[in-house]
């Protein structure tokens, strides 16, 4: 079983058995063991039955089932024209959304019309009222639209993919502009920062290029005057050939005579 709130946050679920619902024509309650939403489903084979629904919200869903004795049924909002639908299938299927539209913010009614001597059946009604609908976006499923009601003929989902489709809300997404003057900031700073990683940079090529100059510096060789040696004496014994020695010079003293003599010998 379903839970009530299974279409939209702050939908309403108003039972087949609601005093709200009115009937004409026979009708009779079918009781729990088929999975009804709520235990029981009101139905009727009635030409003459019909089930008349006044609520105040933005959107409305009609609940049934589908059978193989089901048939036609028409359908009304307002004074709109009637629509018919069938709710006639090979097999049984319970909880089954055979009716939604949405509608303008206000009081509403709707009314189901049985068009055949078969089964009509009312499960029950959900709609979104008017504060849901300020706070909730509801879509309409694949096979409606906002104008104009849909033909469930050959409704096969179940009541879950009716939530999800209902409860779908559609999101815009919008590019985000900055303004010119963050655009600007954005640049500049860009520029500020790849100037100073330029320039630590260039004083770290600096700061290595200084330091191999002053290790070239380091391991250049001084040079160191050469020893001189001093000139060898050499020995009378040793002189080299062709050496003559210097002559002794002998000065005579002057002799008593007036004369000046000067005798020189070697």
């Amino acid at each position: 079983m379903l839970p009530d709130p299974f279409v939209l946050p702050g939908g309403i679920v108003v039972e087949d058995v609601d005093p709200q619902v009115q009937y004409t024509g026979g009708w009779t309650i079918l009781g729990s063991g088929n999975g009804y939403h709520g235990g029981q489903l009101h139905m009727s084979q009635d030409l003459t039955a019909s089930i008349t629904f006044s609520f105040t919200g933005s959107h409305i869903w009609y609940y049934s089932d589908l059978n193989a004795d089901h048939g036609r049924f028409s359908i009304a909002v307002d004074s709109d024209t009637p629509q018919e639908y069938s709710s006639h299938s090979e097999s049984l299927q319970v909880v089954q959304a055979l009716f939604e539209q949405e509608l303008d913010p206000g009081q509403h009614t709707i009314t189901i019309q049985n068009r055949e001597n078969k089964t009509l059946g009312l499960d029950f009604f959900l709609y979104s009222p008017l504060h849901a609908s300020a706070s909730t976006s509801s879509t309409s499923t694949a096979s409606s639209s906002a104008s104009a009601p849909s033909s469930f003929s050959s409704v096969s989902a179940d009541a879950d993919s009716a939530a999800q489709s209902s409860a779908h809300t559609t999101v815009q997404r919008h590019p985000v502009t900055l303004p010119a003057g963050a655009i600007v900031g954005i640049v500049l700073s860009s520029l500020a920062v790849l100037l100073f990683c330029v320039l630590i940079i260039v004083m770290l090529r600096d700061r290595r290029r200084r330091a191999a100059l002053l290790a070239a510096q380091m391991e250049t060789p001084v040079r160191t005057p050469t020893s001189i040696t001093p000139m060898q004496q050499y020995a009378s014994d040793n002189r080299p050939p062709g050496y003559n020695e210097p002559s002794s010079l002998y000065v005579a003293a002057p002799s008593s005579r007036s004369g000046v003599t000067t005798s020189w010998s070697r």
